[in-house]
C-alpha cells in the first residue's frame, strides 16, 4: 500500500492550484515594493505580528479548544483563558515598542573616518 493513497485513490499532496488568497497576497508584495519596501522597524513588527498571532492560535487551541483534557477544578476556574490573553498581551506590547519607539537602532554606527596628515 501506497502512503499517498487512501482506498486506492491517489491523494493530491502539491496541488498546482493556488491557495485561497495568495493572489491578494501578492498583490500586497507588489503594492510594498512598489512603495519602496519596508523600514525595519516594520519589517520587526510584521514578523513579531505573524509569530505572536500564531502563538496566540496555538494557544487558543490548546488551552480553549482541548479543555476537557484538564482536570475539572482548573476548567471551572478559568485559568485556560490566561495563557491567550498573555500571548495577545505579547503581541500588543511588542508591536507598541518597535513601531513607536527607537528600539531597535542601528546595530552598527558609522564613525567618520579622519585623514592622516
Amino acid at each position: 500500500m501506497d502512503f499517498n493513497s487512501v482506498n486506492g485513490q491517489i491523494l493530491d499532496l502539491c496541488p498546482n492550484r493556488p491557495e485561497p488568497g495568495q493572489g491578494r497576497k501578492q498583490r500586497n508584495q507588489k503594492r510594498i515594493t512598489r512603495l519602496g519596501g519596508l523600514t525595519r522597524p516594520q519589517r520587526i513588527a510584521r514578523h513579531l505580528w505573524r509569530m505572536c498571532m500564531g502563538l496566540a492560535i496555538a494557544a487558543a487551541a490548546f488551552f480553549l479548544g482541548q479543555a476537557r483534557l484538564f482536570p475539572g477544578a482548573i476548567r471551572e476556574s478559568n485559568v485556560l483563558v490566561v495563557p491567550v490573553l498573555l500571548a495577545l498581551l505579547l503581541i500588543i506590547y511588542w508591536v507598541i515598542r518597535v513601531m513607536w519607539s527607537a528600539w531597535p537602532a542601528p546595530l552598527f554606527r558609522r564613525q567618520k573616518v579622519r585623514k592622516a596628515v
